[in-house]
């Protein structure tokens, strides 16, 4: 039963979380806008009794308004951003594991060349790159600090940062 109503209420949360930022910050935008007509249509009506200045402010009510409305969702709009990239179901559907391995609590590394996930330090295509061309290995040799593979006219580990010395 659980499972059915995380399936159909909550799957893809942060998708939903992020139309809902939209359509707030279309709602607040409009409210912003009918706001400030109201104000310059009483500014008409009270016009002699001193309602000329809600007559001249009310054209510069409209972009704080909105201002507000954009900061207030972009909030909610990371919060989704930030639900939709750290999901499993992302991040899991384009790594070529078995299944075992993914109920598991397989570690998985960034790959230091690409930046995919994977279980080891080198995706799976990365490595039939560097299988196939063999001069790879003429060109790349170790990081002595963290063991990335780096290029040999590096001065410096874009994994860790470590000063090479050549």
């Amino acid at each position: 039963m659980f499972d059915f109503i995380s399936k159909t209420f909550f799957k893809n949360s942060g998708k939903r979380i992020q139309k809902i930022a939209m359509v707030f910050f279309l709602i607040q935008s409009i409210a912003a806008v009918v706001g400030s007509i109201i104000m310059f249509v009483s500014g008409i009506i009270t016009f002699f009794d001193g309602g000329f200045l809600l007559c001249l402010l009310s054209p510069f009510a409209i972009f704080p308004a909105i201002c507000v409305a954009w900061f207030d969702s972009i909030f909610v709009y990371g919060f989704g951003e930030l639900i939709s990239n750290t999901s499993k179901d992302d991040t899991c559907d384009s790594l070529d594991l078995p299944t075992s391995a993914l109920k598991s609590k397989t570690i998985l590394y960034h790959c230091v060349d690409c930046g995919k996930l994977s279980p080891d330090k080198l995706c799976i295509d990365c490595q039939n790159i560097k299988k196939n061309n063999e001069n790879s290995r003429s060109e790349y040799s170790p990081c002595p600090v963290c063991g990335a593979d780096i290029s040999n006219d590096s001065l410096y580990c874009h994994v860790c940062n470590a000063k090479i010395d050549q």
